[in-house]
């Protein structure tokens, strides 16, 4: 083999490389989730948060052992609406601009046992979802909801009504926080599917 062929035989496996790094949903965006530099606080940010909560409309915070309401939406998809609300951590100038490389970005699975048969092996799974934040007069931050998908492998939504679901969400900020929100749940499906 030539040279001129190892060589672009070898730069074909490292573009082939950086792709697949690049694509990887788990990869972290900031350099791992930061920290203060003395290990007690895993994030620099010790006073930002963020909190998930459930409907279409308005503000209903998720609390452990909380009904999750499964909705079918104007397009006649199943899903769960999940609005969320954070505060103190940098945002973009422009918080709508989900190009900005500052715009933090959220990673969620929702499990159900025996029905983990989405992507990832989780019932629902988003990965690297860049979060447009608006900035309320109090200062918080909202994001009126990211929607959850019910797979389209769930034959029959009823099969799943009253299990327990379990969600791990992570939110990635531009000064390297590393959010943590996790919560158990009851799946509860509309009556008109399963009455």
């Amino acid at each position: 083999m030539t040279f001129a062929a190892r060589l672009a035989t070898f730069t074909g496996g490292l573009l082939a490389l950086s792709t697949l790094l690049a694509c990887d949903p788990s990869r972290p965006i900031y350099g791992g989730g930061g920290g203060d530099g003395d290990g007690d606080n895993p994030n620099p940010n010790p006073n930002a948060w963020f909190l998930m909560g459930q409907g279409e409309s308005g503000w209903e915070e998720v609390e452990d052992g909380d009904a999750l309401r499964m909705v079918l939406g104007g397009q006649g998809l199943l899903m769960f609406p999940m609005p969320i609300r954070a505060r103190g951590f940098t945002l973009p100038d422009n918080p709508q601009n989900y190009t900005d490389p500052k715009i933090p970005k959220l990673n969620i699975h929702l499990d159900i046992e025996g029905f983990n048969i989405g992507f990832g092996g989780h019932f629902s799974r988003i990965a690297n979802y860049p979060v447009p934040f608006t900035i309320l007069d109090d200062g918080t931050y909202e994001f009126i909801y990211i929607t959850i998908f019910v797979p389209d492998a769930l034959a029959d939504p009823c099969d799943i009504d009253g299990l327990p679901g379990s969600f791990g969400a992570t939110l990635r900020t531009a000064d390297g926080d590393e959010l943590k929100w996790e919560r158990d749940v009851i799946i509860a499906v509309p009556d008109v599917l399963c009455g």
